[in-house]
């Protein structure tokens, strides 16, 4: 369509819709059938991320806005957490008890937040990385890919261990989802 966005930054599926996150504007846009139309606009400068919980939308956002929106079925944003030190939410993970991952940057930390909004850091890549860009988990283990050195850090949420898994030959994780049987499928890009 010539009014799609030139960067699609995140794609969720509900239903027979399809929800794409702009990366170059802040605006999720949603496709049902040959329907391409506008369906949220939320404050920052683009759509990082994007999950399905219950019949909400979950967004990461980036910008000066940063933080987690959710979007209801009528298109209406309400932040419900953010901050001060996170201008990238570039993945989220729900779990258990509507609770979810967030990973984030510029200084490359994963959140735990509660179904009230409340976040506590869990992980820190310190001088590792600046971006935590994906996140994923596999039974108590909480993979986390980042940028800069292409790393997935391996962190065990019971004990609250962790330890380089991979160190990648390109400078980004992309994304990642856990094998059947163990492992990972990982997306890698070079900037």
């Amino acid at each position: 369509s010539a009014d799609a966005p030139p960067v699609i930054s995140s794609l969720i599926v509900r239903g027979r819709t399809i929800y794409a996150g702009a990366g170059n504007e802040p605006v999720i846009y949603s496709v049902e059938g040959k329907k391409f139309k506008k369906f949220a606009t939320l404050p920052g400068t683009m759509i990082t991320s994007l999950i399905v919980r219950g019949k909400d939308l979950l967004a990461g956002v980036g910008g000066d806005e940063a933080g987690i929106y959710r979007v209801d079925n009528k298109g209406k944003p309400a932040k419900i957490w953010a901050d001060k030190d996170v201008k990238y939410v570039w993945a989220i993970h729900p779990i258990r008890d509507n609770k979810i991952y967030a990973a984030t940057g510029p200084k490359g930390r994963i959140y735990l937040i509660d179904s009230k909004g409340k976040g506590e850091q869990i992980y820190e890549t310190g001088d590792l990385a600046k971006n935590i860009l994906s996140i994923a988990m596999s039974g108590h283990t909480l993979y986390a890919g980042t940028d800069t050195q292409g790393l997935i850090v391996a962190s065990d949420t019971r004990n609250k261990s962790s330890r380089v898994m991979l160190d990648a030959a390109e400078a980004e994780i992309s994304a990642m989802i856990p094998a059947p049987g163990g492992g990972l499928f990982v997306s890698t890009a070079d900037v």
